[in-house]
């Protein structure tokens, strides 16, 4: 998914049918009376805790009976309690819901030992938005480039949450493949922490959606985007921001990137 758009945010529901999971009974709405809980992986004030409170002002007139729909911060582990509780404890009647970090996608599959979730046994609402992943640094650093990235011998202090969240995925990218010089600063509860880290000097990049860099950080060139991880630009874009999948020349890293 990289390759192309970043899903943002995944909502997913707790097993059943959804034959069941959304009908309508005509006696009474299924929904009618009850209470639809929508854990976030993440820590409030980050991007998923923003399109889960979008989905929870516009989602209740969509569904039968027109539940009542609460949000819940439930972060850890980078989003994988919220899904372990889905899997696990959360009632499997429609009435629970988690929007996680995707990459534990890829881990279920690359790190089963971490990640130990069938992801088919879950029902999929969808995703709320997709989003161009770049990479960014503060303009602080001196470095206004990929070129100038490149070329620095000393190494940053890149952002991090979690192992195997996707920033984590990010860095391990721009290390592996680029040779980047980027020390990883692990336990960041989110997105809103890292911006306030970066702000505070106490790291130098981060990746991230572009939709999520503060406008004003792009304004006041208080941050230059060094890479775009999506092949897509987005509007406003500078289009010589380059992208990492065709600077990838070996077509054994490149298939790597690509997954």
């Amino acid at each position: 998914m990289r390759s192309r758009l970043w899903c943002f945010a995944v909502v997913a529901v707790a097993a059943l049918p959804m034959s069941h999971a959304f009908a309508a009974d005509t006696a009474r709405p299924l929904f009618a009376g009850k209470q639809i809980t929508i854990t976030v992986g993440q820590p409030s004030g980050g991007g998923a805790d923003v399109y889960a409170r979008l989905v929870q002002r516009h989602l209740p007139r969509h569904l039968p009976g027109q539940p009542a729909i609460v949000v819940q911060n439930m972060p850890g582990a980078g989003s994988l309690k919220s899904v372990t509780w889905l899997d696990g404890t959360a009632p499997a009647d429609g009435t629970a819901m988690t929007i996680f970090n995707p990459e534990l996608l890829d881990e279920a599959v690359t790190a089963p030992d971490r990640v130990n979730v069938d992801f088919r046994r879950f029902n999929w609402i969808g995703n709320v938005s997709e989003d161009i992943r770049v990479c960014f640094i503060a303009t602080a650093s001196g470095i206004a480039d990929w070129q100038a990235l490149r070329a620095r011998s000393r190494p940053l202090f890149w952002g991090a949450t979690a192992t195997g969240t996707a920033g984590d995925a990010d860095g391990a990218m721009l290390r592996q493949l680029f040779g980047i010089r980027i020390m990883p600063v692990q336990g960041y509860a989110g997105a809103a922490d890292k911006r306030l880290a970066l702000a505070r000097h106490e790291i130098d990049g981060d990746c991230g959606g572009w939709t999520t860099i503060p406008p004003d950080w792009l304004r006041d060139r208080k941050v230059n985007i060094v890479v775009r991880l999506s092949p897509s630009l987005a509007p406003g874009m500078d289009a010589r921001i380059p992208f990492a999948g065709d600077l990838v020349r070996n077509p054994r890293e490149r298939a790597l990137y690509d997954f």
